[in-house]
């Protein structure tokens, strides 16, 4: 037995010693790579932030959709009111901050191994495409909460409690690393090919897309500083800008995975609730807009595009049938099950550069005509909506449609309200910038409320984050309330 024992022994540790040439091979986990091609990252990026972007219309998840009176809800009216629940500017905050730190660990990715071995100026476009991305995303949380966590922030581990940044200072930067990252770019050389879902690669697309971002910066900041927006203003509107419909900025959501999140949550699984608000019904009905048909349903008495008023009122305490109101049009809601490709989602187009330039001619910062930027925004829009070219003709010519300088700002601000339907970030950012459309404000009960101007801090970060949350809030003019307004809204 003793003799037994000594060769069992003897086998483990020649065993032991054979198989200490593959410890490494046979202890790595082929199921769980420490390295991730970057491409792979990009996809889910685009992805989950497109998803946040057109997230407008859900029971948990309806922010920048309410807060532009786009969308209410005909049952579960809390956030008609503003009656957030503390979640949803989790959510909203918490998704963009998570992708652009994922941004950022792509980029890392593009010089590890395998992967750094690409061309320099595939990698170098590779960079532009994640920092452009990131830049946009930047303006989307600034643009609703003011001031945010910057310069110390996206730092993972190394800083869970990151100082706040003015947005003075935050759109100062990323105006200057817009027009940085442009001149990176190598328009002859590649980048992500079709793991990039929004341009498939496309570098002459990325750098449009910029260029034209940087003409909306400059344009949101230009009344609250004029030096800056000019500045920026003029050099984009100098550049290789969305120059028509076939160059916008768009996204598809992809398959029965990755389906719109306003079809799954605006009329599928019996939810049902979201509807179109009476603003905004208000807003083209009085100029009878074409685009009415292709936005929404017209379900209500008569044929009539019919919106929710904007209170805690429900369908039952009104007396109606919940089926007497607009909802959001097939195109956004069915289109995948008619058609062999989805509904294009809009990040930036053809018809919002053009109002814009519209509007930078108007204030003398740039040469052109007003007029004809005006008129080619609508036009642009209404091309996108597929609106028979007659209707288009006839629209133009109406008194109430013609551009005016003498009160430029509603023309254009309203026309840019009905064109960025149904995507409420860049409708209530818009709508305050230029207060027009004039919004309403909700009634609760009999009390009437103050139009909301931002978002508020998030709850996570008003207890995880106190110190430097709080610092922020006493730079607000009335704390942390939706009625604070951020450093660009100065009118």
């Amino acid at each position: 037995m003793k003799i037994f024992n000594k060769w069992l022994v003897a086998l483990m540790v020649i065993a032991t010693v054979s198989c200490t040439g593959d410890f490494d091979e046979i202890n790595t986990n082929d199921q769980n790579p420490t390295v991730v091609d970057p491409g792979f990252i990009l996809t889910g990026v685009e992805g989950s932030i497109m998803n946040r972007y057109v997230f407008t219309s859900d029971l948990f998840a309806n922010e920048t959709g309410s807060l532009a009176q786009y969308f209410v809800k005909h049952f579960y009216t809390n956030e008609n009111v503003y009656n957030f629940r503390g979640s949803m500017f989790n959510a909203y905050w918490n998704t963009y901050y998570n992708q652009m730190l994922r941004m950022r660990e792509a980029a890392k990715m593009i010089e590890t191994p395998p992967y750094s071995l690409d061309d320099e100026a595939v990698k170098t476009n590779r960079k532009a495409v994640l920092e452009i991305l990131e830049i946009w995303t930047w303006t989307q949380i600034t643009d609703q909460f003011g001031d945010v966590p910057y310069t110390n922030a996206l730092q993972g581990g190394e800083n869970f409690q990151p100082t706040y940044d003015t947005q003075e200072a935050i759109y100062t930067d990323l105006i200057a690393r817009i027009s940085s990252v442009v001149t990176t770019i190598d328009n002859s050389a590649g980048s992500f090919g079709n793991s990039d879902v929004i341009f498939d690669g496309d570098m002459d697309a990325w750098e449009r897309f910029a260029n034209s971002l940087k003409l909306r910066m400059g344009m949101r900041v230009i009344d609250a500083n004029s030096t800056l927006g000019t500045t920026a203003v003029q050099e984009a509107a100098a550049t290789n800008l969305i120059s028509s419909n076939a160059q916008n900025v768009t996204y598809e959501f992809q398959n029965e995975t990755f389906r719109s999140p306003l079809r799954r949550n605006d009329g599928e699984a019996a939810w049902d609730d979201v509807v179109i608000a009476q603003t905004y019904t208000d807003v083209v009905n009085a100029v009878e807009d074409p685009r009415r048909g292709f936005q929404m349903y017209d379900w209500g008495p008569g044929g009539t595009f019919r919106g929710f008023p904007i209170s805690d009122k429900s369908w039952a305490d009104l007396d109606q049938s919940k089926w007497s109101y607009s909802y959001l049009g097939w195109a956004f809601r069915y289109w995948d099950e008619r058609a062999d490709t989805q509904w294009p989602y809009v990040m930036m187009d053809y018809a919002e550069v053009s109002f814009l330039l519209a509007e930078a001619a108007e204030r003398g910062v740039i040469t052109g005509s007003a007029d004809a930027y005006y008129t080619q925004g609508i036009t642009a829009s209404m091309e996108y909506w597929d609106v028979d070219p007659a209707d288009v003709a006839t629209y133009l010519a109406r008194p109430d449609i013609v551009y005016s300088s003498a009160n430029w700002k509603e023309r254009i601000g309203t026309q840019k309200y009905i064109a960025h339907f149904p995507y409420g970030s860049e409708a209530f950012s818009e709508a305050r910038r230029l207060d027009f459309p004039v919004l309403v404000q909700p009634l609760n009960g009999t009390q009437t409320l103050d139009l909301a101007n931002r978002m508020l801090y998030p709850n996570d970060e008003v207890l995880l984050n106190s110190e430097n949350t709080a610092a922020a809030i006493s730079r607000l003019e009335n704390g942390n309330t939706l009625t604070g307004k951020v450093w660009w809204d100065v009118n």
